[in-house]
């Protein structure tokens, strides 16, 4: 009897069945990474929303000083002048800074 064509054949069959695990065993692993992305996407949201939550729970009424202080600094940053003049300062023989 000739082995080769069995020895082919069960090679192909072997082929068959490793490609098709292995293609089952991406398709599982791949809902596996879906199911769990939704599932911290699910707890990460909840706990960022418990987190406002708390937040604003703790927050109370603004207090009219706080409020007035920030309008000022509001103000005070929107008229800043944005560039500011360097000047230099001159040094004496001895290389010293004089006022």
């Amino acid at each position: 009897m000739d082995w080769l064509p069995v020895v082919a054949g069960l090679g192909l069959v072997q082929l068959f069945l490793m490609v098709f695990g292995f293609h089952t065993m991406n398709n599982r692993l791949q809902m596996a990474i879906l199911t769990l992305d939704l599932r911290l996407a699910g707890a990460l949201q909840s706990q960022i929303e418990q987190h406002m939550e708390g937040i604003a729970a703790n927050l109370g009424d603004v207090n009219p000083i706080q409020a007035v202080l920030a309008q000022f600094l509001q103000g005070r940053a929107q008229n800043a002048p944005i560039v500011q003049e360097i000047s230099q300062t001159e040094r004496d023989s001895e290389g010293k800074f004089s006022n």
